[in-house]
């Protein structure tokens, strides 16, 4: 399958960057964007490409991260990881909804793509790593250069630290990790908004998504009143 009709749709700050550490490390093939583990020089082909606009919302000059999913992907496999709407209002939007826009047109664009398509959710790729081997395969990559659970669950812990003192150094200018001390606090950033913010975040969503595009959003909807 040719790269170009892979891809992967996330708003940033989402765990994109450990998705690509995982690809990088237990299947030896590079990934778009900032150097992890493999050097382009070494492979200039990627296994997949990604994009955290995947509607196009910041328009024809946007970084090449932030640029619409092609008309020559359109049936190739989508992943789409998601975060918890709330976090990513906190830590990507910097609570402000029309920030959120990146995040709405993921779930947009998710909604109407014809081909194979999957979602992937932050904490269940933070956690498990049976979510994260089968959101890679379900790209396509392949599955005899895939390591088993077992294997993947053996190197976790440790993998996981490096790919956060790798996100360190690359993602400086975006702050870097923000729970390294306690990478499964999930609602970490939501902490600081109250009641109202909250409920404002969800009217928003609930104002610009369809019930078939906000489907993907149940499991963090059911936390509110």
């Amino acid at each position: 399958m040719e790269f170009r009709s892979r891809y992967v749709i996330s708003a940033p700050r989402s765990g994109l960057n450990w998705l690509r550490y995982c690809v990088e490390h237990f299947w030896a093939l590079r990934t778009p964007g900032i150097t992890s583990l493999i050097d382009r020089r070494a492979q200039p082909q990627p296994a997949f490409l990604r994009s955290h606009d995947a509607e196009g919302q910041l328009g024809a000059f946007a970084a090449a991260s932030h640029r619409p999913v092609p008309e020559a992907a359109a049936h190739g496999p989508l992943l789409l990881i998601l975060r918890d709407p709330l976090e990513s209002y906190v830590r990507m939007a910097d609570q402000a909804l029309p920030a959120m826009a990146g995040y709405v047109g993921n779930l947009r664009y998710f909604a109407r793509h014809p081909g194979p398509k999957r979602v992937a959710y932050y904490e269940d790729l933070t956690t498990d790593p049976a979510a994260m081997r089968a959101a890679i395969l379900h790209l396509g990559l392949p599955e005899h250069m895939a390591p088993s659970v077992d294997d993947m669950a053996a190197e976790w812990d440790a993998l996981a630290r490096a790919s956060r003192a790798s996100y360190a150094v690359n993602q400086k200018r975006g702050g870097g990790p923000q729970t390294a001390d306690d990478p499964q606090n999930f609602t970490f950033h939501q902490q600081r908004l109250n009641a109202q913010d909250k409920a404002r975040v969800w009217a928003y969503l609930e104002a610009e998504l369809t019930e078939a595009e906000r489907a993907p959003l149940t499991r963090y909807r059911k936390d509110m009143p």
